[in-house]
C-alpha cells in the first residue's frame, strides 16, 4: 500500500509569524476548501512558529486543516513544549547518516507520525545517484523502530531523490520517500505547471507502487 502525504514548507514570504498566518488562509485553507484529503504536513524553521504563539500555532493550525508538523532545528531535548501543545497532532522527527545509535534509539522511541531519513551528509537537492551506504542506514533505523513495543512507523527518505527510478529503489528498502527540489524544479520550468505537478507526482507514486510489489 501506498500513502500520499504532503510536506507544505514555510519559507519565503512565509518565514515569518505574520507569515505564518497568511500560510493558514493563503494554503492550508484553500487546499482543504478545493477538496484535497491527503494528510498535510507543516515544515518549518521553529523561529517564526514559536513567535506565532505554540498554543495558538497548534489551534490555528488544527482548524486549517492541518495533520502534523516537522521542525527540523527543533531537538528532541527541546520539543516537549510544542508536542504538549500539538496533543494529537505529531512532531515528525528526523534521523541523519551521523545520528549515534543510542540517540537513534531515543528518536525512533519518541517518533510519531513517520520518520524522516536523510539519505546523506550535507544540504538537500536532487543528486544524479543514491548515497552508496543508503541500504545499510535504512536497515539500521528498522533494527530500532518498534523496539518499545509499539507498532513501527513508516521510513521516509529524503534529499537528493531526483528521479522516479531512485523513488523505486528507495522503495524496495524503505517505506517511502519525500522529494522537493526536483518538484519544484519540474514546476517551475514548466509552462504549464499544474499539469507538471500531476504529471510528477502520477510518475513517483507509480514508481513507488511498482516498487512495492517487487519488495513483496
Amino acid at each position: 500500500m501506498v500513502w500520499e502525504v504532503a510536506l507544505l514548507i514555510f519559507g519565503g514570504a512565509f518565514g515569518s509569524a505574520l507569515g505564518v498566518t497568511m500560510f493558514f488562509d493563503s494554503r492550508l485553507r484553500e487546499l482543504r476548501a478545493r477538496g484535497v484529503t491527503i494528510p498535510l504536513v507543516l515544515m518549518g524553521y521553529y523561529n517564526p512558529l514559536m513567535t506565532y504563539g505554540l498554543v495558538r500555532l497548534a489551534e490555528d493550525a488544527r482548524h486549517a486543516g492541518a495533520d502534523g508538523f516537522i521542525a527540523p532545528d527543533l531537538p528532541p531535548e527541546e520539543s516537549t513544549e510544542f508536542e504538549a501543545v500539538l496533543g494529537d497532532m505529531p512532531l515528525m522527527r528526523m534521523i541523519a547518516p551521523t545520528t549515534p545509535p543510542d540517540r537513534m534509539q531515543m528518536i525512533t522511541r519518541n517518533a510519531r507520525g513517520f520518520l524522516y531519513l536523510v539519505s546523506l551528509t550535507g544540504i538537500t537537492g536532487a543528486r544524479s545517484h543514491l548515497p552508496e551506504g543508503l541500504p545499510e542506514l535504512v536497515a539500521r533505523v528498522r533494527a530500532n523502530r518498534g523496539a518499545d513495543g509499539r507498532p513501527p512507523l513508516p521510513i521516509c527518505v529524503g534529499f537528493g531523490i531526483a528521479t522516479p527510478e531512485q523513488a523505486h529503489a528507495v522503495g524496495q528498502m524503505a517505506d517511502g520517500v519525500i522529494v522537493g527540489s526536483a518538484c519544484v524544479r519540474a514546476i517551475g520550468e514548466s509552462p504549464e505547471p499544474v499539469r507538471a505537478a500531476e504529471e510528477f507526482a502520477r510518475a513517483f507514486k507509480t514508481a513507488l507502487v511498482e516498487s512495492a510489489v517487487v519488495s513483496q
